[in-house]
């Protein structure tokens, strides 16, 4: 497994957060597809997440069930699972496209713009996660008028 860092501030916080590629680049188009994030526990974290039932149910938080947590253990946050291979093709793997996580992040931007939390930085960010968006999409109709669209052609 490859552990990615980009992410990492130096400031502590995102250095919680623990990304792996899990799986080998696709022969054809060199990209990996499969993605898990793990977030380590810090001391709060612990406290927070051996709260009772009846604790954690008046904070609003039942989906972590009675697990012991420590400080420093990992608790999975999630999978991306990518499309692997064309769409149509019986050896692919269903799975999400770029576009769909990149309109996840314009949401969750657009969001913090709309809130006490609004910034110029996060305006930047929004007009560039937007703008990659647009270039997907032009990829993806120049691909659709060249009929190699959802195949791995060049």
């Amino acid at each position: 497994m490859i552990k990615l860092k980009h992410h990492h501030d130096g400031l502590g916080l995102t250095e919680l957060c623990l990304v792996l590629v899990a799986d080998q680049p696709h022969p054809v188009n060199g990209a990996h597809h499969e993605y898990w994030l793990k977030r380590k526990i810090t001391k709060e974290d612990a406290v927070a997440l051996n709260l009772r039932d009846d604790e954690r149910e008046a904070v609003g938080d039942r989906r972590l069930g009675a697990i012991p947590w420590e400080e420093g253990q990992r608790l999975n946050a999630g999978k991306v699972q990518f499309q692997r291979g064309p769409r149509n093709a019986s050896d692919s793997t269903p799975g999400t496209l770029d576009g769909a996580l990149l309109a996840i992040l314009i949401h969750r931007y657009e969001c913090f713009q709309a809130g006490p939390f609004e910034c110029p930085e996060n305006a930047e960010v929004l007009r560039m996660l937007n703008e990659a968006l647009d270039y997907i999409k032009a990829r993806a109709h120049e691909r659709a008028a060249r009929g190699v669209l959802g195949r791995n052609e060049k």
